[in-house]
């Protein structure tokens, strides 16, 4: 699958910080990438 575009990224993101726990920004992004089922390439591709 190819890398959304951020606006995309809105809903999963919200629902990812609706639950009140704080998370590290890697942990949110990893999480995102699993919503996503981004690969590994597609992954470090994004951080970059």
């Amino acid at each position: 699958m190819p890398i959304p575009p951020v606006t995309h990224f809105r809903v999963p993101l919200l629902l990812l910080l609706g639950d009140g726990v704080e998370r590290p920004l890697h942990e949110a992004a990893n999480a995102l990438a699993d919503v996503f089922k981004l690969t590994e390439e597609e992954r470090r591709k994004a951080r970059s």
